[in-house]
């Protein structure tokens, strides 16, 4: 019989994931605009925040995974929530990346491309923005997953 106390808490963690995924977002777009605005203090914030994220995102995940396998929970949809895990983590692993390149690579971008390339992020961070509503509509209202997955490609 499954435990509903802690299918919840699963679920919780699940909510908890997508918010820190968005503050993953949030946090690579003000690096990048720290960064191509000179603010190496700020962006060194941005880097420590981030990391911090990425850390917490991978311990939230296995502990999220552990729970579906060793209390044999959410069984119809197992497959799919560990999938989609992996692919979000793939997205945070790849916010965290691409903000310490600017660390190491020291990239140089002509001021007349600054405001092209920030509206780029911009619109870059609304399609993962999507797709984390998206990850919380599947939960909670999944007739709305098609239409934010229309949105994203639209991005």
């Amino acid at each position: 019989m499954l435990d509903s106390k802690k299918v919840n808490k699963t679920i919780s963690d699940l909510d908890h994931y997508l918010d820190q995924l968005d503050e993953c977002v949030l946090v690579f777009k003000s690096g990048v605009k720290n960064y191509l605005e000179g603010n190496p203090e700020s962006f060194a914030e941005n880097l420590k925040f981030i990391t911090s994220l990425r850390n917490s995102t991978a311990e939230l995940r296995r502990s999220i995974e552990n729970d579906i396998y060793t209390h044999a929970l959410i069984l119809d949809h197992r497959v799919d929530i560990l999938q989609l895990l992996e692919r979000l983590d793939q997205i945070v692993s790849m916010l965290y990346k691409y903000l310490y390149q600017y660390e190491v690579e020291i990239p140089f971008f002509p001021s007349e491309l600054t405001i092209d390339f920030l509206k780029l992020v911009e619109v870059s961070a609304l399609s993962v923005e999507g797709l984390d509503q998206a990850a919380k509509d599947y939960f909670r209202r999944p007739k709305y997953v098609t239409e934010k997955i229309h949105r994203i490609y639209y991005f």
